[in-house]
């Protein structure tokens, strides 16, 4: 009966850590929203780009014109979009971006001595002044992560963030990245996001002291210089085997303690899980305006518990 007691302790184990970060990251959402409010008022100011602060955002896997269009909304003076898309296998993508945005050839010498730039086709930018922060990679795909070492040799400022196509910006998130870097008197080297889609600003000395994102590298700059963002500032589109593997995580707690109270004939554990998986629920259920403020009802609560899931299960297999 020994792994009986081993197996019940593990559930309710695995139940607690639930818990007790569902309610860790409800405080931190809190805190977040809050800093948020606080921030607010400053963020016209830094419309004027204040300082020499910037950030370059590269896009991966586009396959849809529209995508680049919400992630030239920010106000942000010193700020670029570099969309990479692969112009040979999607001919009518570069097409429609070059109809949209007025898009010409930019004489560019690429570095071939690195395998990330000796990729590169062909670069293209705006005709038009308001699109002028756009600039658009014409690429031969090796991997997501020479693609965006390939992006991030061109970027303009200090501050870099790579994002995939299923990701999208929500209003004033660059303009809340650079109030966060502007506020401590000696600027981060890299910014987490730890609610909703999760990005990673970096600064670029640090990614090219360590190879690059093709190094694998989790972190880029020491602890002491990073620093972790509670607010939603990008959302992906979650499909439906995202939200089945939140679902049958808590199904497959509750059948585990169900089971395991029928073969201790006692309802302990049963009542125990229960009570955890509530308190997790409630939780989350309390954060879901922060977490996912660009839905409502039950889709908002849907969208907050499988963000929750997934970054749970990542916590605890890393």
């Amino acid at each position: 009966m020994w792994y009986i007691n081993a197996l019940t302790a593990i559930l309710l184990l695995l139940s607690a850590v639930m818990m007790l970060r569902a309610t860790h990251y409800a405080l931190r959402m809190m805190r977040g929203n809050n800093l948020r409010r606080m921030f607010e008022p400053s963020f016209g100011k830094l419309c004027d780009g204040v300082g020499n602060t910037g950030l370059s955002l590269i896009c991966l896997d586009i396959d849809n014109p529209h995508t680049v269009a919400p992630l030239l909304e920010a106000e942000y003076e010193r700020y670029e979009v570099i969309a990479v898309i692969d112009a040979q296998n999607n001919p009518h993508l570069l097409e429609k971006l070059a109809s949209t945005y007025a898009l010409v050839t930019v004489d560019y010498r690429p570095d071939t001595e690195t395998p990330a730039s000796a990729c590169v086709r062909r670069l293209y930018r705006s005709r038009k002044r308001r699109f002028r922060r756009l600039t658009v990679m014409d690429i031969l795909p090796l991997s997501p992560e020479t693609d965006a070492d390939a992006a991030a040799d061109i970027a303009v400022y200090d501050y870099i963030t790579v994002i995939h196509g299923r990701i999208r910006i929500l209003p004033c998130a660059v303009e809340r990245i650079i109030a966060e870097i502007s506020s401590h008197e000696k600027p981060p080297r890299e910014i987490v996001t730890c609610a909703g889609a999760s990005l990673l600003i970096l600064h670029r000395d640090d990614m090219a002291t360590q190879g690059g994102f093709a190094s694998g590298c989790r972190h880029f700059a020491p602890r002491p210089h990073r620093r972790k963002i509670y607010e939603t500032l990008a959302v992906t589109r979650h499909e439906h085997k995202d939200s089945l593997t939140a679902a049958a995580l808590v199904a497959l707690l509750w059948l585990a303690a169900a089971l395991l109270s029928i073969k201790m004939h006692t309802a302990l554990p049963f009542i125990a899980v229960l009570l955890s998986t509530a308190a997790t629920l409630a939780a989350v259920l309390f954060t879901t305006p922060f977490a996912a403020p660009h839905l409502k009802g039950r889709k908002a609560f849907a969208y907050s518990l499988t963000n929750f899931c997934q970054k749970l299960l990542l916590k605890i297999s890393q």
